[in-house]
């Protein structure tokens, strides 16, 4: 490093910007070194008198280092990085700075202007949040980001946030009850219900009154815009049948009779077995 280092304070102050990933992906080298500190100068040198940077995976892994482990020194280039007028640039410093948010302390100062961000920069905040509300550290923080942006004016924004119910495994969705009622009562429901009651099926915990609602909407989507879709009537199938037979409280058991009956009569495959199986069991 020390006998690079000279060199590359000499190229800084002049990189083209076909050579600004390669440039970028040496300073990698020097985070987690006695060196760190030198990554800013040696980065302004190069940004300060054009500053562009290609959107692409090298520039996005500085990126990533840089916003969470020299925050403090970085945070001009976030903030102008986040209005940049080259799209693919806003998306990937919108998905950094969101990712600095959830590790660095000082960074949640960034929130407001993420989520206030134009749709690019909203839909970075909503991938990470998405990605990372499993984390009980991080949880609170993305699952009240998530329920304002299920209410996105925007549908990409909605739909990766959304998203966020793929990633729950085994009891996961137990702590996120309130989160599963906002995107009910939200407009994502209606085009991204599919990712929530692919969770409930693979859910180790029983969410019965959540699963009847789920399933109740899926149902009345489906008769308002008179298709069928048959991989939701698929999982609602499944859902309504499991918490038929799992649970011993009268009310869900009618309601879930309910909802076989109006599943019957939409033909969804599968039901008259099992409707029959119901009644022999009487």
């Amino acid at each position: 490093i020390e006998v690079a280092l000279p060199g590359l304070e000499v190229s800084a102050q002049q990189v083209p910007r076909e050579l600004r990933s390669p440039f970028c992906y040496a300073l990698t080298a020097l985070f987690g070194t006695p060196f760190q500190k030198r990554i800013r100068g040696l980065f302004k040198l190069m940004w300060s008198g054009d500053p562009w940077l290609p959107a692409d995976s090298l520039m996005e892994q500085f990126l990533n280092l840089a916003f969470r482990l020299e925050y403090a020194s970085f945070r001009e280039v976030i903030e102008s990085l986040l209005d940049d007028a080259q799209l693919e640039m806003r998306v990937i410093a919108a998905r950094q700075s969101s990712i600095a948010v959830l590790v660095v302390q000082e960074a949640r100062e960034l929130s407001a202007k993420l989520i206030s961000g134009d749709q690019h920069v909203r839909k970075g905040l909503a991938e990470v949040c998405a990605a990372n509300v499993r984390f009980g550290k991080v949880r609170e923080y993305c699952a009240e980001r998530l329920k304002e942006l299920f209410f996105d004016v925007d549908v990409a924004v909605r739909g990766a946030a959304s998203e966020c119910f793929r990633n729950l495994t085994g009891d996961e969705l137990a702590g996120l009850v309130d989160l599963v009622t906002a995107f009910l009562d939200s407009p994502s429901a209606d085009g991204y219900l599919n990712s929530l009651l692919d969770s409930l099926k693979r859910s180790t915990v029983r969410h019965d009154l959540v699963t009847l609602r789920a399933c109740d909407l899926a149902v009345e989507q489906v008769i308002r815009s008179e298709h069928s879709v048959y991989l939701e009537l698929q999982l609602c199938r499944d859902l309504v049948l499991r918490t038929y037979h799992q649970s011993a409280d009268a009310e869900i058991r009618s309601r879930s009779l309910d909802l076989i009956d109006r599943l019957l009569g939409l033909e969804v495959h599968g039901l008259e077995g099992a409707l029959l199986e119901i009644e022999a069991r009487r």
